[in-house]
């Protein structure tokens, strides 16, 4: 399959200060901020200006916080092989997998080989996990099976938290009636329990 390219006009507009070409009048009019010195959009919170838009949306992000925070987390997980650390269970996972030196996906175009973040995979369909058991438990969607039974009711789930949210569900009913087998003259009867 071959791939096609649109081909496009060579650049022909030239900005007289540095001889630098673009392809539309607006490309040029914004590189011109470069050398006039206009710094038109201005932080709101330290003053500090700039002159393209883009530029101060990102600096922003160091006064609201977000961009601090990826700083100021603990980093608990630690990797016993190299002893880098990590803030979140999932990414030393992720980072364990290197350690392993299989790299088992292929790219179909050419040589280079990658590392799988998720190297459970279902086979029924393209999902995939990080963790042998959370592919155990989405095979059961395809399968049916749902091992995890309601003892007050006919409802199964196949994963154990779906069960316990469900129970809180029957937390005002009145406890079931259970029988048990009473011998009388005439046979089996069955007497109540809770009586």
């Amino acid at each position: 399959m071959s791939k096609m390219r649109s081909v496009l006009p060579e650049p022909d507009i030239k900005c007289d200060t540095c001889d630098k070409t673009f392809r539309t009048l607006r490309n040029l009019h914004s590189h011109s901020r470069t050398h006039t010195g206009v710094r038109k959009y201005q932080c709101r919170t330290c003053g500090k200006s700039f002159a393209y838009l883009n530029v101060l949306k990102t600096h922003e992000l160091i006064h609201s916080g977000t961009h601090l925070q990826t700083h100021n987390k603990e980093k608990n997980y630690n990797c016993a092989q190299c002893g880098k650390k990590f803030a979140q269970a999932g990414n030393l996972k992720t980072h364990l997998i290197r350690h392993t030196g299989i790299k088992s996906q292929a790219c179909t175009l050419c040589d280079m080989r990658f590392y799988i973040k998720r190297p459970y995979a279902c086979d029924v369909c393209p999902k995939r996990f990080m963790a042998h058991k959370d592919m155990r438990n989405h095979r059961m969607i395809h399968t049916g099976e749902k091992p995890h039974k309601c003892r007050l009711c006919s409802q199964a789930f196949i994963q154990k938290c779906a069960l316990n949210r469900h129970m809180k569900s029957h937390k005002n009913d009145d406890p079931p009636v259970v029988t048990q087998p009473a011998v009388t003259a005439i046979g089996v009867a069955y007497a109540d329990w809770n009586a």
